[in-house]
């Protein structure tokens, strides 16, 4: 009994240590309600284990060394379940966490029984009891863990770097890059599902080198992912430009029926004149005044309203409620933003033009109610920018709770990056969701100078 409850204390304690790395490496990607789930998932299992384990040992005393190797094995696949389960998303990094993990285990065990062989008399050749083979192996691997540890938890904690998220999220290959270093385990693991602990020499530098190869793999795997993140870097920014380049082409082209307009009537102002004195002249007037509003619409018509202070969002804002107008789409807008702003003039007026432009999209698609709401507050340092529109398909979600990108649909898979690239600069709370036909996007951050400067370096 005595020795069962070691060899379980034993199993739990490793298994708990290959899911404290894999924690590492998802941490900063969860939220706290994860978190929370996760510890009290962590809680239940190291029962569980201890119970398994308990029960391999008790069943089959005479072969306690081979319980623990498959009480190992057979608690990594419950611990893992419970990362699944608990985190239901970023399934791709999770791959590839448990597979990094499982090689870095793989190789620390390898590793504590060659040192055994060595260090041990009787550990080669499996002369030494059941039980102490077992304690031996474990008490050298959790001893090289401990030592290891500070390299641990820098390594696992930059594992999934900023430009090998977005290299799983986009490229149509993530998943077998994530699932290569499970494949590049299953030989091995295989080898040694058998009656024998302690392997022969050849096999066991073999299974030391396997992980490591794919270690170095790891490098090359950075290197194409940080090379990915430049070229999509590079097809952000000619987006971005070709965006704001149809921007102005528009604004331009508002400016140019403005002026056309107030030539026209700066030219025909004589003759109007001439017929309101006539219509006065012969007490005409009703005439007179229907007259005089229609020519003063015509004269509104030409003015690029006074929405904002900031001249590049007021030109935003007018080239949208004209298209919104032309499209018979109601927009309504509250904006109240200073004259002086922290965060970039020329990324907010983007961001809102992508915004507003995939808002007039969807809401262009409706049969029924068409409408497009705006708002924008600053208060103190606290910027808030609301924009609803009517949608009533379903809208899809990517896993970063922002709508998913479908161009092709014309919907509001246009100018995600720049809002995922906004979002990123200012460390903004992003909220999108769909109720009742109604899709609300709300952004909320802080408008400070640091926030800028820090993002300029």
């Amino acid at each position: 009994m005595a020795e069962s409850i070691i060899i379980s204390i034993f199993v739990f304690t490793l298994q708990f240590c290959g899911a404290y790395l894999r924690y590492l490496a998802i941490a900063p990607h969860i939220t706290k309600q994860e978190r929370r789930n996760l510890f009290r998932s962590f809680a239940c299992l190291i029962v569980i284990s201890f119970g398994i384990s308990m029960r391999i040992s008790l069943t089959h005393p005479e072969l306690i060394a081979h319980g623990y190797k498959y009480s190992l094995l057979l608690g990594a696949f419950l611990w893992m379940g419970v990362f699944f389960i608990v985190i239901r998303r970023r399934n791709v990094e999770q791959v590839f966490i448990l597979g990094m993990v499982s090689c870095w285990t793989f190789l620390l065990h390898t590793v504590s029984s060659m040192i055994c062989s060595v260090c041990i008399p009787g550990f080669e050749g499996e002369v030494l009891p059941s039980f102490t083979l077992a304690v031996f192996e474990a008490s050298v691997y959790l001893l090289l863990y401990l030592l290891l540890l500070p390299v641990e938890r820098h390594f696992f904690r930059t594992l999934l770097s900023v430009g090998l998220l977005p290299f799983f999220r986009e490229t149509s290959f993530g998943w077998g890059i994530a699932i290569l270093p499970i494949l590049i385990l299953l030989l091995p693991l295989a080898l040694i599902l058998d009656m024998t602990f302690v392997h022969p020499w050849q096999e066991r530098i073999c299974r030391m080198f396997l992980p490591l190869i794919f270690f170095f793999l790891y490098r090359s795997i950075l290197h194409a992912a940080a090379r990915h993140q430049r070229d999509v870097q590079l097809a952000r920014h000619k987006r971005l430009l070709q965006h704001e380049t149809e921007f102005l082409r528009n604004y331009t082209r508002l400016m140019q029926e403005g002026q056309e307009g107030l030539r026209i009537l700066r030219h025909d102002m004589r003759h109007q004149y001439r017929l309101v004195y006539t219509l006065m002249a012969n007490g005409e007037t009703e005439q007179a005044m229907q007259y005089i509003e229609r020519q003063e619409a015509a004269l509104d018509a030409t003015v690029i309203r006074p929405y904002s202070t900031l001249p590049l969002i007021n030109a935003v804002l007018s080239i949208y409620t004209h298209q919104s107008e032309a499209a018979g789409i109601r927009f309504s807008q509250k904006v109240n933003l200073p004259a002086a702003l922290a965060t970039d003039e020329g990324e907010l007026a983007s961001l809102l033009s992508n915004l507003l432009e995939n808002a007039l999209h969807a809401a262009s698609t409706e049969e029924e109610e068409r409408a497009i709401t705006l708002f924008a507050q600053h208060k103190g340092t606290q910027c808030v920018l609301e924009i609803t529109n009517t949608y009533t398909r379903p809208l899809r979600f990517a896993p970063d709770g922002l709508p998913a990108s479908s161009p092709e649909k014309g919907g509001h898979g246009i100018g995600l990056l720049s809002l995922r690239a906004f979002i990123e600069k200012y460390h903004v709370t992003a909220l999108c969701e769909q109720v009742d036909g109604i899709v609300r996007f709300l952004l909320y951050w802080q408008d400070k100078r640091l926030a800028a400067k820090v993002c300029r370096t």
